[in-house]
């Protein structure tokens, strides 16, 4: 069953990312403001971490999804890392509710690791998603699990709450440094799959993104005043989360 649910990841992983680059990256870009007036009079269907790139259906700003090549590499390598995760996952399942959080938490951050790559963007319907999602695993859980259900609807709600709190104070505190959308999407994330999976990812992310962003500036290709995508990050840290078995 294992093996099943593995190659299931890939597939689903692999899908929803070319899905995103083929249809909703264009949709994005048509969506999004592209001068500073307009960034500042903007109020749509997404948040912006740092000014927006539009992009368009003839080409992308990041090298990954400019190069064929690359885009193939980088989709096959992420199929990989999913499928791994998936196997993780269901060796560790404890219900089908929580495969269910875990396989739609691993969908929606493939998306966002497209969209904020690329446009530096985390669009609310993601966060909607991740959002709509548990509200369904709630009333599974209460018809299937009634014993635990309270309990496990009680630690989303902290776990929601929480986590808006932090983040908000880290935003400020980091002058826009960590985005409305991120925020939201994390705050999502915690209410689907619950505090310890939030807190885990939350720190996994944050760390491989500071790695990185210390590896891009000793080799000089960012500087300091750069901004980085945190999507991709929360995406492996998320990834990292389930194969420690610690969701």
């Amino acid at each position: 069953m294992a093996v099943i649910w593995s190659i299931a990841w890939g597939i689903l992983v692999v899908a929803v990312m070319s899905i995103t680059i083929k249809y909703y990256l264009p949709l994005l870009s048509e969506r999004l403001p592209v001068t500073a007036s307009e960034v500042s009079a903007a109020s749509g269907d997404a948040d912006v971490n740092s000014k927006p790139v539009a992009g368009s259906q003839e080409g992308y700003r990041s090298f990954i999804l400019k190069n064929c090549i690359g885009r193939m590499v980088a989709l096959t390598v992420c199929a990989g890392f999913s499928a791994w995760c998936g196997y993780a996952a269901a060796e560790h399942a404890l219900a089908i509710t929580g495969m269910f959080k875990m396989t739609l938490g691993m969908c929606v951050l493939s998306c966002i690791v497209i969209t904020d790559l690329e446009l530096m963007v985390i669009p609310n319907l993601c966060s909607l998603v991740l959002l709509g999602g548990r509200a369904i695993t709630v009333i599974c859980e209460f018809i299937w699990f009634k014993d635990e259900a309270s309990a496990l609807l009680l630690n989303s709600v902290i776990a929601l709450v929480s986590s808006l709190l932090l983040l908000l104070v880290m935003s400020k505190v980091t002058r826009g440094g960590l985005g409305m959308g991120d925020v939201k999407l994390l705050s999502s994330l915690g209410f689907l799959c619950g505090i310890r999976s939030v807190c885990y990812t939350l720190m996994f992310a944050f760390l491989l993104c500071a790695l990185a962003s210390a590896g891009l500036l000793l080799s000089r290709r960012k500087q300091l005043k750069d901004a980085l995508p945190l999507g991709p990050f929360i995406w492996l840290g998320y990834g990292v989360t389930i194969l420690l078995s610690i969701m």
